[in-house]
Order: C-alpha cells, then sequence, then structure tokens
C-alpha cells in the first residue's frame, strides 16, 4: 500500500478498545458488574440519545457531598488506567505512519469533554498526532473534510465505524481509502460497499509495510 499525504484515525474501538474501558474499567470504578454498567449505559445513555460521559455518570448517582471527591478520583483512574485499554498494535502503527512521514490526525465524535480526558491521558499516543478534533457533530460535517476534499490530495480513513465512514468518504470524493477495522459497527450500513477490511491493526501495518498484502477488499452485503 502507499503511503497517502493524510491518514485519520478514529479513537473509539479503532486504537482504543472501548468495550473493554467500559465493562472492565468503567464498571470497577463504579462497583458495578460489566451486565449493571451495560444496563446504565443502555437506560441512562444510549435510550435517551446522549453521549456517554462518566462524570454526567456521577452527577446520575445523587452523591452529593461526596460528588467532588468522586470526580477526582475519576480523573486519576482514567489517567492511570485508560493506557492498559489500547488496541494491540495501536502505538507501532502510529510510530510506524508518522516515522514515514505522514501527516497523522485524531478525529473522534461524541462528548467533548469526556473524549478531550482520554486523549489527554494517552500521551503515548497523543505524540503522534498533527492535529486532533473533537467533534459534537456528524464528522462528515466538519469544516476540516471540506478542506482536505478541495486540495485533493490522498487520505486514507482508519475507522471501525462503516456507516460514519462512507458518510467521510463522500465528502473527502475519490481522493479518498477506507481501512475499515473489524468491530461492533464495522457492519452498520444497508447494501453492498466495497471496503479493505482488517481483523487488527497489526494487520494493518503489515499492508503498509509490504511484508504482506491482505485481499481484503469485497462486499459486505449488511442487512
Amino acid at each position: 500500500m502507499e503511503y497517502p499525504k493524510t491518514i485519520i484515525f478514529d479513537l473509539d474501538y479503532t486504537l482504543l478498545d472501548s468495550k473493554k474501558l467500559k465493562e472492565e474499567g468503567l464498571a470497577l470504578f463504579f462497583g458495578m458488574t460489566a451486565g449493571e454498567f451495560s444496563d446504565f449505559y443502555e437506560k441512562n445513555f444510549k435510550k435517551r440519545n446522549i453521549n456517554y460521559d462518566p462524570r454526567e455518570h456521577i452527577r446520575m448517582l445523587a452523591l452529593d457531598a461526596e460528588e467532588d471527591k468522586k470526580m477526582e478520583e475519576l480523573v486519576e483512574f482514567i489517567k492511570n488506567k485508560i493506557g492498559d485499554y489500547l488496541l494491540p498494535g495501536a502505538k507501532g502503527l502510529l510510530k510506524q505512519l508518522k516515522d514515514g512521514g505522514n501527516r497523522l490526525v485524531l478525529m473522534t465524535y461524541g462528548d467533548l469533554n469526556w473524549h478531550k480526558l482520554k486523549i489527554n491521558s494517552l500521551p503515548e499516543i497523543k505524540k503522534y498526532f498533527d492535529k486532533v478534533i473533537l467533534a459534537d457533530k456528524d464528522k462528515s460535517e466538519h469544516d476540516f473534510l471540506r478542506s482536505l476534499a478541495d486540495k485533493g490530495e490522498k487520505i486514507i480513513i482508519i475507522n471501525d465505524k462503516a456507516a460514519e465512514s462512507l458518510r467521510m468518504k463522500e465528502v473527502l470524493g475519490d481522493c479518498c481509502e477506507v481501512c475499515l477495522i473489524k468491530g461492533p459497527y464495522s457492519g452498520n450500513i444497508k447494501g453492498g460497499h466495497e471496503w479493505r477490511l482488517y481483523n487488527n491493526l497489526e494487520e494493518i501495518g503489515k499492508e503498509f509495510s509490504g511484508e504482506e498484502k491482505f485481499q481484503r477488499k469485497g462486499r459486505l452485503n449488511i442487512k
């Protein structure tokens, strides 16, 4: 695979094992089982169409005088533990691509304060990015993508979310390729689309290095 000029990474489920972070890390922090945390998240955030923020989770617990202390404990917990949930190959791939002269961009969508805390607590990967974009609306609507589209330079998106990647690609046009990481959202589109589908970040690294050539282009027929 030829090195492009700009590579746009997603964070959750792409570089970070967000499922384990929630069901193991945050569940432990809140004194819940994985099932209890999932039920709380479903009821209080997902069904209400609210982006998850553990600080809002704390507020919902109505801890009153203990709330400030719990907030401080959360920040320390994330700073000390979130690095344990980076996906295998994340640091190696970022270093490889940065050393190859690429411009790396981290673009993530969700609660801005929660994402800022996560990223600032991951200096081991933040250092590789030339630009970090925190989006509180669909990434495809961000001015940064439109500015790239106007330049017509080669771009690769590395993401686990098929529908989001498709919307971004529609803005960026033919100069954009998608490396789709297999995950919970890699099949969230209807119809047939051609993607580069990878099981993990290490496969992408091997293809960029020329060590292996993965023939993963094919149609994903998602119902």
